[in-house]
């Protein structure tokens, strides 16, 4: 008599921790379902699918053609027009050819 009480005693207790883990376990289920949490909005100006940080631009010293001409060019003006690249143009590379066209 006494070992069948133990035995009731013992299957209720059983089926209310079964509850319970079944409990945690649906909304552990349900909590990773939701995907990662945002916790910084974009503040910048560009879209958020970009996918690589643009570099930072960095002064480089004129060719040397160009370094030999700077005495002539000092008291000579010409006007010059870039023809390629086109203005607001965006480059994939690190390297890029410059048309430029010069008129006395």
């Amino acid at each position: 008599m006494v070992l069948n009480s133990f035995f009731g005693y013992l299957r209720l207790r059983l089926k209310d921790i079964g509850k319970f883990l079944a409990l945690v376990a649906l909304l552990f289920v349900l909590g990773s379902c939701s995907g990662p949490a945002q916790t910084d909005s974009p503040t910048s100006d560009e879209p958020s699918g970009a996918a690589t940080p643009r570099p930072s631009i960095q002064q480089v010293e004129p060719p040397s053609l160009l370094q030999r001409l700077e005495p002539w060019l000092e008291n000579y003006a010409p006007q010059v027009q870039i023809n390629h690249p086109k203005p607001d143009q965006v480059f994939e590379n690190t390297t890029i050819n410059v048309r430029l066209q010069v008129q006395d």
